[in-house]
């Protein structure tokens, strides 16, 4: 059997599957996976850790054995189509350059809307960026020599990144930022359950363009806090000696209620940031943008995707043409005193 185990070529998850058929027992009862692990144990010693636990593993019962490869073949098998093992068997990424300060690099995940059978292999890279950017921060004194965004549009919809709940904890002291961009607060809930709530207590700031999710528009207004009203009333009797009185009094009411938020204008946007009071303002108007011109739509010569019929072109953007907002916005108006 001609498995090179330590040969670079062949660590992939490919060759992990093809191992994994080698687990079943032809007519005498013996494996080729257990040919290909006597081989290493007769090479590396009985002491090697791939050698115990491979017998660690054989210690299960026939049936159990079978269930546990059923299992795995299962989860593996997409890696036996071509074109996943085309983008799995060799690096063409050199991850670790995100941390060179001499290097400016921006990496485009591209991903169907609509298909999520893959969507695993993106949360896989998302996992060995955040591993190697850490190590990285950690050789150079901890934090990262340069800051680094990362920008997660329909992050509910890129497969679920392992461990993000601690990850988001703790990215701010490494040097990156993190962005996720999501339709609705149940997406995020639905696609990480529990976890979801640390995540969403991990973002410092919020930026709230408008829904009709009861959830989130219930918890942007929680968020946004109360006010105080003079709340004044009036009464009349109307008979022959007439009479009329009127009453104060200062009750507290939300500053916008869940109602008001999901019928706020296109036009505007919430802001909500860690220590400073919400603030209400327009959208920023992305054609006015000096840079707008090297965009996609600008330019005549490249596809371009017309705004919906009846649609105000400055309200025809995308979610990730706001990740400067917080800079570019005029004319915030602030919500405690408006």
């Amino acid at each position: 059997v001609k498995v090179h185990i330590k040969d670079p070529a062949e660590q992939n998850l490919t060759k992990v599957a093809e191992l994994l058929l080698m687990a079943n027992p032809d007519q005498s009862n013996k494996a080729e996976l257990d040919e290909v692990f006597n081989e290493i144990e007769s090479k590396e010693g009985s002491q090697d850790p791939c050698v115990k636990l491979y017998k660690s593993y054989k210690l299960a019962g026939e049936k159990t054995l079978q269930s546990i490869n059923i299992s795995a073949v299962t989860k593996l098998s997409k890696f036996f189509i071509k074109e996943v093992q085309d983008l799995t068997t060799k690096d063409e990424i050199n991850l670790r350059e995100f941390a060179n300060p001499d290097s400016k690099m921006i990496l485009y995940v591209i991903i169907s809307d609509t298909d999520s059978s893959f969507n695993f292999l993106v949360a896989m890279l998302y996992q060995q960026l955040f591993d190697v950017l850490f190590e990285e921060a950690r050789k150079k004194g901890g934090r990262l020599p340069v800051p680094l965004r990362m920008l997660l549009d329909e992050f509910a919809n890129i497969g679920k990144i392992p461990n993000f709940e601690s990850i988001i904890s703790v990215v701010r002291s490494r040097n990156i930022s993190v962005v996720p961009i999501f339709q609705s607060l149940a997406q995020v809930k639905n696609a990480y359950d529990k976890a979801a709530d640390i995540i969403l207590d991990n973002c410092d700031t919020w930026i709230f363009l408008g829904g009709q999710s009861t959830d989130t528009t219930k918890e942007m207004s929680g968020k946004i806090g109360k006010t105080t009203i003079d709340l004044s009333i009036g009464n009349r009797t109307y008979s022959r000696e007439g009479s009329y009185s009127e009453s104060n009094s200062l009750i507290q009411r939300d500053l916008m209620m869940s109602d008001e938020l999901s019928k706020m204008s296109d036009d505007d946007l919430i802001v909500l940031i860690r220590g400073y009071d919400p603030y209400k303002g327009p959208k920023f108007v992305l054609e006015e943008h000096p840079n707008y011109k090297y965009l996609e739509d600008a330019n005549e010569n490249l596809y371009y995707n017309p705004p919906k019929i009846g649609t105000p072109a400055k309200t025809n953007i995308e979610l990730r043409d706001y990740i400067c907002l917080l800079y570019t916005s005029p004319s915030p108006r602030d919500l405690s005193t408006s």
